[in-house]
């Protein structure tokens, strides 16, 4: 009994940074500015506007409301590009992965948020169960953010790879990017991430039986 409850207790916190991040006070940086600026540029675009405001508001239903009344009436391909990430991203916090998976790939390979786009690719195939499609994303992502200075996302990043390669059962990889995750988050100074960060490791060093630096990472 205590051997099922001690892994589904280290299942359950290998999870938590995924709902962290979608629900975290901060975007990245470098997301949120592109948004601000093409909601400067696409001013005429009312629902785009409103969509893109609503998306970083966190309120999701009406993110999907005016993404797909600006879908409707535009054949605007740029815009549309955004409108569908958006989808995407708010049909993942809804927890409608097969649904945000088919928005997410509508995004065209030009996108100026593909890194991000194929984050939440990664965590969507993360919460199905397909690792191996996880990764693949996953790695994506890190090749494409590594030039753009966001130890934040690039942190979360390497928690998907991290968590990924556990479920796979590659413990050396997993181990190698959750001390990643936990150097970016010491880099940044934020508390709550440093914290996630040392009981991700520690339930790693569990699973493996390395009691002695679990009890130090917890």
């Amino acid at each position: 009994m205590n051997l099922k409850l001690n892994n589904y207790y280290f299942y359950f916190i290998l999870i938590i940074p995924f709902f962290l991040f979608s629900q975290s006070k901060d975007y990245n940086i470098f997301e949120k500015n592109i948004l601000q600026q093409k909601a400067a540029e696409y001013k005429g675009e009312i629902n785009f506007v409103k969509a893109q405001s609503f998306y970083l508001k966190k309120d999701w239903d009406s993110t999907l409301l005016y993404s797909m009344k600006q879908l409707s009436t535009s054949n605007n391909r740029k815009i549309g590009d955004y409108c569908h990430h958006f989808r995407g991203v708010s049909f993942f916090n809804k927890r409608l992965h097969k649904e945000s998976q088919k928005e997410l790939f509508l995004v065209s390979d030009k996108f100026a948020l593909t890194s991000v786009k194929n984050y939440f690719l990664g965590a969507s195939f993360l919460e199905s169960k397909e690792y191996t499609k996880s990764l693949f994303y996953f790695k994506l992502a890190e090749n494409q953010s590594i030039n753009q200075k966001e130890d934040a996302f690039l942190a979360d990043i390497y928690t998907g790879i991290g968590t990924t390669y556990i479920f796979l059962k590659q413990y050396k990889k997993a181990e190698e990017f959750l001390v990643k995750n936990l150097q970016l988050n010491i880099k940044t100074k934020n508390k709550e991430r440093i914290c996630t960060s040392y009981t991700n490791l520690a339930n790693l060093y569990y699973e493996l039986y390395k009691d002695n630096l679990a009890i130090f990472y917890f």
